[in-house]
């Protein structure tokens, strides 16, 4: 200490570079500890993601679907939503918590065990070989459905569904269209465009039935969806369904 004070009594600048090194010091230090800390909350999310990840494969594991094409739809949309980063909003940890499930042209031909995905409110499942629809009944949260061209025997399951907003439905020849109708009723439906027994069923509740446009059947050889289109699919998706949870 007695040299110290000898070596500043001796130049006027010393003191003023003890404190400069002291301070550059002290600069240096906070920015060590500063991205150390960094580090180590960036290393924590992405633990979180990763635990993320094996909770949702590990939920595959005991979903109870029998039809493979349909699992695999519903594990690529799962891989999805548990790839979004904790920090971000329409994340999953769990299959069950799926919203949204498109699978358009996907080879399903049954929906058994899809009425375990008791979290979904849009699905889409046009243009496969599905027969019944009974998987759906009772469906805590569906909203939207789009069935269209799949060989359906009948639409009666769709009475039970509490949050049934709208739904686009395939030619109904084996069913009635008075029965179509009272079904459907409230619910915004191509019903009046579709075929079935007895003729095309009216509009008779126009204060709460709104017509959709038909869809046309894509061709085979067309692309499943177009650039556009699927950029449509993701806004909708990010703007109307995820920002509600």
């Amino acid at each position: 200490m007695d040299l110290l004070n000898k070596l500043l009594e001796k130049s006027p600048y010393s003191r003023l570079i003890l404190v400069t090194v002291l301070a550059l010091t002290l600069i240096a230090l906070n920015l060590y500890f500063r991205e150390s800390s960094n580090d180590r909350a960036i290393a924590g999310w992405e633990s979180a993601l990763q635990q993320r990840k094996q909770s949702v494969e590990l939920s595959l594991l005991s979903l109870p679907i029998a039809d493979p094409s349909l699992l695999v739809c519903i594990r690529r949309a799962a891989a999805d939503r548990a790839n979004i980063h904790p920090r971000n909003s329409g994340g999953i940890d769990d299959v069950r918590e799926l919203q949204m499930l498109y699978c358009r042209r996907e080879g399903i031909s049954s929906l058994s065990g899809i009425e375990a995905l008791s979290s979904l409110r849009f699905l889409d499942i046009s243009d496969n070989g599905i027969t019944s629809l009974q998987a759906l009944r009772g469906h805590p949260a569906l909203e939207t459905l789009h069935a269209a061209d799949n060989p359906i025997d009948s639409v009666s399951v769709l009475g039970s569904l509490p949050l049934l907003k709208e739904v686009i439905l395939p030619d109904l020849p084996g069913e009635d269209c008075v029965r179509i109708s009272g079904t459907l009723k409230g619910v915004r439906s191509n019903a009046s465009k579709i075929a079935c027994a007895g003729g095309v069923p009216g509009a008779t509740n126009t204060d709460s039935t709104v017509q959709l446009a038909p869809r046309t059947k894509p061709k085979r050889n067309n692309k499943e969806l177009s650039d556009s289109q699927h950029q449509e699919m993701l806004k909708y998706e990010r703007e109307t369904l995820y920002q509600k949870r």
